[in-house]
């Protein structure tokens, strides 16, 4: 039995053709400064310093705009919620 290469199980062409591996997800490292950004910004509720924190610490300022959303978002929630809403 012979198969069709242009078939809609096996479409013609590169990866990328396939669903949802166009997409680029960010690498690792990435994601371990948001949640140490995210974490400060909580911890600290200083925002901007966690985020400059953050940078100065990885030494990288290529993943500035993922840290500075994660920052941000986290402050904003943390602000939020009630007063006695931490579990103990």
């Amino acid at each position: 039995m012979r198969h069709r290469l242009n078939s809609p199980l096996r479409p013609a062409g590169r990866r990328e053709t396939y669903p949802g591996t166009s997409c680029r997800l960010p690498r690792p490292g990435t994601t371990m400064a948001a949640g140490m950004a995210a974490a400060a910004a909580t911890t600290l509720r200083l925002p901007v310093s966690s985020v400059v924190l953050v940078i100065l610490l990885l030494g990288s300022s290529a993943m500035m705009p993922i840290v500075i959303l994660a920052a941000v978002i986290a402050f904003i929630v943390s602000e939020r919620l009630p007063a006695g809403s931490a579990m103990a």
